[in-house]
C-alpha cells in the first residue's frame, strides 16, 4: 500500500471478460487512507491487528474498532472460528454466485443470530466524489435466528473496493408484507490518503 502513502489508491488489475471473477488475491488491510462518508464522519484505516493481519483497524471519533478482512464483525471482531474465516475467503474470491453458510458464535444462550450466509452478487463500479470510480465486489450477508424460527432473519448489502477492500457503501435491506424496503446506511465520498 506504499501507493496510498505517495498520494493515491491502488487499482486492482481488471477481471477476466463479463466481470464476474473474484479477487485473485485478498488484498492487505488499508493503512494510511482517511474515508468520508455521506454522513459527515470520518473513518481512518490504520493497517492490521499486530497479531492478526486480516483483522483490519479503523479508528472512527477516537474510538479503534476490528474487522475481520475489512468488513466483517460489527467492529468488534476477536478470534471468530476457522469455518467462519474460510467462509468468509471463499467468497471474496470465488466468481459472483458463490454461496457459504457456516454457524455464528453466540456469546449467551439468547443471542438473536444463529448462523449466518455470504454471497458474492457482482462486481459492479461506484462513483465517488469527484467523478471517481471504484470497482467494487458486492456481498450479500444474511444473519439467520434459530432453526425454528425462520422469519427471524436481517440481511446487509457490501460494496467493497476491490483494491483494498475498504466498505465503500453499506445498505440494510428490510424485507416488508409490502415488499422490500433498501435502505442506505452510509457511503463513501471519498477516500484521501492521511495528511502528513
Amino acid at each position: 500500500l506504499a501507493a496510498c502513502q505517495a498520494g493515491s489508491l491502488p487499482t486492482p488489475p481488471r477481471p477476466p471478460a463479463g466481470g464476474v471473477a473474484g479477487l485473485a488475491v485478498i488484498p492487505p488491510c488499508p493503512s494510511g487512507v482517511t474515508a468520508t462518508l455521506n454522513t459527515g464522519m470520518t473513518v481512518v484505516f490504520e493497517g492490521a491487528e499486530p497479531h492478526d493481519p486480516a483483522v483490519c483497524l479503523r479508528r472512527i471519533n477516537g474510538r479503534t474498532y476490528r474487522y475481520f478482512l475489512g468488513f466483517w464483525g460489527d467492529g468488534r471482531f476477536h478470534e471468530g472460528t476457522d469455518a467462519e474465516r474460510a467462509a468468509i475467503r471463499r467468497v471474496l474470491t470465488g466468481p459472483v454466485g458463490t454461496t457459504a453458510d457456516f454457524p455464528l458464535r453466540r456469546p449467551t444462550r439468547l443471542s438473536l443470530w444463529h448462523a449466518a450466509t455470504i454471497s458474492h452478487l457482482g462486481n459492479p463500479s461506484l462513483r465517488l466524489d469527484h467523478h471517481v470510480e471504484r470497482r467494487t465486489i458486492l456481498l450479500r450477508v444474511e444473519r439467520h435466528g434459530p432453526p425454528d424460527r425462520p422469519d427471524v432473519a436481517t440481511e446487509t448489502l457490501w460494496w467493497l473496493d476491490r483494491a483494498t477492500l475498504i466498505p465503500l457503501k453499506r445498505e440494510e435491506v428490510v424485507h416488508l408484507v409490502h415488499g422490500t424496503d433498501r435502505q442506505t446506511a452510509w457511503e463513501v465520498q471519498s477516500l484521501l490518503p492521511v495528511p502528513g
